[in-house]
């Protein structure tokens, strides 16, 4: 959709381009630390719990017949990413 024309939106998206900034600065200014305060809340950013994945790529490649009976169709999920111009 083209919201180009819409003044609402479009300031809309100026702001949230602004806001992604300042997220931005703090996590800069954070460095490695999972959580920050401020006089009016606080917010943590940490790192996810490691897994152990099974590399379905490599065992399709290498043993088609084993994997063949186990896929599933799931639907994909919509990603909202901003990209300023």
């Amino acid at each position: 959709m083209n919201f180009s024309k819409d003044l609402v939106l479009s300031t809309a998206f100026d702001q949230l381009v602004l806001v992604r900034s300042k997220i931005n600065q703090i996590q800069q200014a954070m460095g490695s630390a999972s959580v920050a305060t401020f006089h009016n809340g606080r917010v943590s950013w940490k790192q996810s719990k490691s897994s152990l994945r099974l590399d379905t790529t490599s065992l399709k490649a290498d043993h088609p017949e084993l994997i063949a009976p186990y896929f599933k169709s799931s639907a994909g999920s919509r990603r909202f990413l901003v990209q300023a111009a």
